[in-house]
């Protein structure tokens, strides 16, 4: 049985399938599962073991011939598409996405039992149009569950298949990415230093904690512990992050913090922004623990299970919590959270995210800290105020 599943952005979601991979290879050893994607996550998602095929989506390349008018280059590209989905001539495919490109490319597959939610319109030209809740205002079970769920009725299945009680993520990275990842750690002058990773960015800018808030919180890490500081990020991030360490700059020059080896803590904050995907998996892997934003970067830490705190405004806990024992969340439960992407970007206070105090993340970081290294708690001796 050849199957395809979907699901084209962002990294977060992607790596939240992940557990449908085992999920269907314990049910059906024999299927050949192929997995659709924008081009940009193809590089992680080509580890995984039990995807045979990873097929490449050009958004980013036909938006811009588009843009451009080379209206010629636009349909090459979208023909190429649809030659590699039809010549896989798969029996399922399974739209875990429920937007237009996904289900396109789901109507690309001749022949195929084709699944997806029906709140996609185009899945009236699918087989099974199923009725779940996906919405993050809405959602009634966690995102991987969800996808299971999907695939379980896809019919794709035997009927005896029955979904996880707690699914679990996973991301693999090869050799050259874990070799990057130590040569970035050597010329950043990182080596033998303890390391505490720092994402503060997210997909959309009502999922931020504010700049300020992560640079109050990595000076009392590194006046505390001595930890260096590895902020996180996507090239498009680089201003964020040279914002947030030029903050710490300015409050560890004005407390004379200087880290417990008395080395300048402008030596303890490094900036890693653009690295290719299986390096940044490959770096994070190497963290002590890590802090930030409801992101990828948050879900891909999960799947390491590399202790972290994650830190919620709009979404939805349910949906999208960590899957991993050694997360902790800061979230405050609110009348109006999760609420919709369109409530979330025209909230004029941002209450839910804006409003957790570095107070309550210090506290989340010492419990942590002291779970996972306590010899670190008992030789500072400090409190968590």
């Amino acid at each position: 049985m050849r199957i395809l599943l979907i699901r084209l952005s962002s990294l977060g979601d992607i790596v939240l399938t992940t557990p449908v991979f085992a999920f269907i290879k314990e049910a059906v050893p024999d299927a050949e599962l192929d997995f659709l994607c924008y081009t940009q996550y193809s590089a992680i998602m080509a580890q995984y073991p039990e995807i045979h095929r990873v097929l490449c989506f050009p958004k980013q390349e036909m938006t811009r011939a588009l843009r451009r008018m080379r209206l010629i280059r636009f349909w090459r590209l979208a023909k190429s598409l649809r030659c590699d989905l039809a010549a896989r001539r798969y029996d399922h495919v399974i739209d875990l996405h429920n937007v237009t490109d996904s289900a396109l490319a789901a109507l690309m597959c001749p022949k195929a039992i084709r699944t997806g939610n029906r709140r996609q319109l185009l899945t009236v030209f699918f087989a099974h149009r199923l009725r779940l809740e996906d919405r993050n205002e809405r959602a009634e079970m966690h995102a991987s569950l969800i996808a299971m769920r999907t695939v379980l009725e896809s019919g794709a299945l035997p009927a005896a298949a029955a979904l996880p009680i707690l699914p679990k993520s996973a991301v693999f990275f090869d050799e050259n990415a874990r070799a990057e990842a130590e040569r970035f750690i050597q010329v950043q002058s990182l080596a033998g230093k303890k390391l505490v990773g720092i994402y503060p960015a997210a997909s959309r800018d009502y999922k931020r904690w504010p700049a300020e808030n992560f640079a109050r919180l990595a000076g009392k890490i590194v006046d505390t512990w001595g930890y260096a500081i590895v902020l996180l990020g996507a090239a498009s991030d680089r201003a964020l992050m040279e914002k947030i360490a030029a903050e710490i700059y300015t409050q560890c020059a004005d407390a004379a913090i200087a880290d417990s080896a008395g080395e300048p803590i402008s030596e303890n904050v490094v900036i890693a922004c653009g690295l290719d995907l299986p390096v940044v998996c490959a770096l994070l892997a190497r963290l002590d623990f890590c802090i930030g934003a409801d992101s990828g970067l948050m879900h891909i830490a999960a799947a390491l299970n590399v202790p972290q705190v994650a830190l919620f405004g709009h979404s939805s806990l349910l949906k999208f919590y960590p899957l991993s024992d050694k997360a902790r969340v800061v979230r405050h439960d609110l009348p109006c959270s999760p609420c919709t992407p369109q409530c979330a970007r025209k909230c004029a206070h941002r209450i839910c995210i804006e409003g957790i105090t570095v107070t309550e993340v210090w506290r989340e970081a010492v419990q942590l800290i002291a779970e996972y290294y306590p010899e670190l708690v008992c030789s500072c001796g400090r409190s968590a105020e």
